[in-house]
């Protein structure tokens, strides 16, 4: 018994000495009892899926066989989607030029201001008569589509020279036909007619009286007051009512049936008077 305890005791002090320098680890200390025999019982560990689960860190899925460069699970640049491009906006088409058309015969009509500038592509709605406030023509706004029709139009104009003996002349100007006169005859151009020197006590019926026999257009009539020019012998100071005159806008069922109330009715008396009669275009 004391045998094998000396045993113990001479290898343990040979372990001793051999790692002096050595610091036991701390599994060593129970690696031998207290009679120096190794000890069976195993060092506690940790359960292994405790382990697992506490030590395990998700990793990225790796890249395919053959892929150079491993993404590492995320997306590459390219797979981003990439922001919509605008789309390219369509160059701006050439600019209207608006025109003046001054110095036209009083009783031209359009035909004959687009028989004079034939070849310049100009249409009847491009022509617009423009009117003062007692609806007298002032003159024609003509619309080009661009720069280089005004310059034909300009040119078609030198070499041509005069319409109904007249030199007309054509300038650049700013649209014109959007104000109350034009508003005033619009639903009108192109086939009514504008009665001037009316008696003041006229009714739609006279005037309907006056056209009988001609095709007119429902609601046909409508009357105007325009103010007359008065040219006083003496200057007074007791202020002076203005003096207003009648007039009315015929509208007919056809440009052609204007066009021959215009022909025959020109001059006839309504009531007492004579009446003028001026085409609207």
């Amino acid at each position: 018994m004391w045998g094998v305890r000396a045993a113990a005791a001479l290898r343990l002090a040979q372990q001793r000495s051999t790692s002096a320098f050595q610091q036991p680890s701390f599994l060593s200390l129970f690696s031998t009892d207290l009679h120096g025999e190794p000890t069976t019982e195993a060092a506690p560990q940790v359960a292994p899926e405790v382990v697992v689960a506490a030590t395990q860190v998700p990793v990225p899925e790796a890249a395919a066989d053959g892929d150079s460069g491993a993404n590492l699970g995320f997306p590459e640049p390219a797979d981003l989607q990439a922001p919509a491009a605008a789309a390219p906006r369509a160059p701006p088409g050439p600019k209207k030029i608006y025109a003046r058309l001054s110095n036209a015969p009083k009783y031209a009509f359009k035909s004959d201001i687009l028989w004079f500038f034939e070849g310049c592509n100009l249409t009847p709605d491009q022509l617009v008569t423009i009117y003062d406030e007692k609806y007298r023509q002032r003159f024609l706004q003509v619309e080009f589509d661009s720069m280089e029709s005004f310059r034909l139009a300009q040119r078609v104009l030198v070499r041509k020279g005069r319409l109904g003996g007249r030199y007309m002349k054509l300038d650049v100007d700013m649209r014109l036909d959007v104000d109350d006169i034009h508003t005033s005859v619009k639903g009108f151009r192109g086939q009514s007619l504008l009665m001037m020197q009316l008696p003041t006590d006229a009714t739609s019926e006279d005037v309907e009286r006056f056209f009988q026999g001609y095709n007119l257009a429902g609601y046909s009539t409508k009357f105007l007051r325009v103010p007359k020019e008065t040219f006083p012998k003496k200057p007074s100071k007791m202020s002076v009512p203005p003096v207003v005159e009648r007039r009315a806008l015929v509208k007919f069922a056809t440009p052609l049936e204007s066009l021959r109330a215009l022909r025959e009715k020109q001059g006839q008396f309504c009531l007492d008077r004579a009446i003028e009669l001026r085409f609207i275009q």
